[in-house]
């Protein structure tokens, strides 16, 4: 029983009082990993179930859509070994759900009563991956920003020590205005303060769980490289386009800086490493 490892995520937010799932779908076609979106649609609440359902529903309409007998649920359950999402209580709920499901499917094919308990269990097992790096991000614009400084109180002290020490800006971004485009920011801020942050957590006197946290993130190398990409990002494409965009008097010509950044982004895809050798898009400024 050979089983495609494919991942699923989703996420769930409120835009204008309207409540809205997301789902998307990851797959090797062959020659690449591609991703698809499955479809962001308008839930009556966020609870597990109607998530669970919604996602049951537009798996089954998209399988309608291609054969007379439609067991693309079926096949899309069996097909998954991954779950990606936040770490929200719903979404915890919602993996377990998926695993669930899945275990009722593959219990159901013809070779089951021969497999080993271990060959089960990895058949029906889903990993759940959360992204770490945003919490990370998330985290330290909260403890670390001016924002927040009087609901937390470490900013104030992680002002006096980085001014004490003569830290250049120790300033990091609060996590405000257009939330997509600051995490690119802070990110940047937070990889250039690392080494900074966690000598100032080691320097207070007093444990804090909140902190620790903070110090176990920063101390992740996998969880260092994430930051150090998105930090890169936001030196060569995110700061220079918003830059750009803050200083371009017409709406309609901030359309002429989309070519220079696909050029880029698709060199960067088929050779990662420009990324970190400081090379920049070439922007037209006209």
């Amino acid at each position: 029983m050979e089983i495609a490892p494919n991942t699923t995520g989703s996420d769930e937010t409120t835009k204008h009082a309207q409540k809205l799932q997301a789902y998307i779908y990851r797959a090797f076609n062959g020659k690449e990993i591609q991703d698809y979106c499955l479809g962001i649609l308008q839930v009556l609440n966020k609870s597990t179930n109607v998530s669970f359902d919604t996602l049951k529903k537009l798996v089954d309409d998209l399988g309608a859509d291609f054969a007379d007998t439609n067991k693309l649920w079926k096949d899309f359950l069996l097909s998954i070994k991954n779950a990606i999402s936040d770490q929200a209580s719903t979404q915890l709920k919602f993996n377990h759900l998926l695993k669930q499901a899945k275990r009722g499917i593959v219990a159901l094919q013809e070779d089951w009563d021969a497999l080993s308990d271990s060959e089960k269990a990895d058949l029906c097992q889903i990993r759940s991956f959360f992204p770490t790096v945003t919490q990370l991000i998330k985290e330290c614009a909260q403890y670390f920003g001016e924002r927040a400084s009087s609901l937390h109180m470490f900013y104030p002290k992680w002002k006096a020590y980085a001014e004490q020490h003569g830290i250049k800006h120790y300033r990091n971004p609060d996590l405000k205005g257009h939330r997509f485009n600051i995490i690119f920011t802070i990110a940047n801020s937070i990889y250039y303060l690392k080494d900074d942050l966690l000598k100032f957590i080691e320097f207070l006197s007093t444990s804090s769980v909140k902190l620790d946290h903070i110090k176990t993130f920063l101390r992740d190398l996998l969880i260092l490289n994430h930051l150090h990409i998105l930090a890169m990002l936001d030196v060569a494409v995110v700061g220079p386009l918003l830059r750009l965009i803050e200083n371009t008097e017409a709406f309609g010509d901030i359309g002429k800086h989309d070519l220079s950044i696909l050029v880029y982004l698709n060199r960067v895809k088929n050779e990662p490493l420009i990324l970190f050798s400081g090379e920049l898009p070439v922007f037209q400024i006209l």
